[in-house]
């Protein structure tokens, strides 16, 4: 998953976002991303494969207010979202899928871009699609979490009442005053 300030301004740029675009995101992380990208486009559907991101990225976008053009579901990446193709782009941030999905690769758009990160060389792959085939526009450098750190587990929260302990300590007493 891509959340550094950095790398989403990248995808972004490789990108070239237009304002009727459609997007699929693959690996939604924390929604940082999908945040950003919802300002620049018509609509972005993501998919995270860990329920707890899944459900935090959800809970953190409507908590901010990004519900108007953003669609989140946990689900396995390499299966899309079939019912909201075609898309004019993909942005796969999950650095774990070795290949873009050919399920995935169905229900983008002819013409359409893949923004694909390659976890082995930390490069950012931008491809456009014509008629079966990907076709590699350009690659940049970016420096990409390790793929350890998607597997991560949130525990659970349970509340806990606070023991506060205060010994508190009278001031002496001034002359004069009882």
């Amino acid at each position: 998953m891509i959340e550094s300030p950095y790398a989403v301004a990248a995808v972004a740029d490789q990108l070239d976002p237009k304002s009727t675009d459609r997007i699929l995101e693959l690996g939604t992380g924390s929604g940082y991303q999908t945040a950003v990208l919802s300002l620049l486009v018509k609509e972005v559907y993501t998919i995270e494969h860990s329920k707890n991101f899944a459900e935090r990225s959800r809970v953190n976008l409507q908590r901010l207010g990004y519900t108007n053009n953003v669609f989140v579901r946990e689900g396995d990446l390499a299966q899309g979202w079939p019912e909201a193709a075609p898309f004019d782009a993909i942005v796969v941030n999950n650095s774990e899928l070795d290949a873009f999905p050919d399920v995935a690769l169905q229900q983008l758009k002819e013409g359409g871009r893949l923004i694909l990160p390659v976890a082995k060389d930390g490069t950012l792959h931008s491809m456009r699609k014509f008629g079966s085939q990907i076709v590699n526009e350009s690659s940049r450098p970016v420096r990409l979490p390790p793929a350890a750190a998607n597997n991560v587990e949130l525990p659970a929260v349970r509340a806990v009442t606070p023991t506060v302990q205060m010994e508190l300590e009278l001031p002496p007493t001034l002359p004069g005053v009882v």
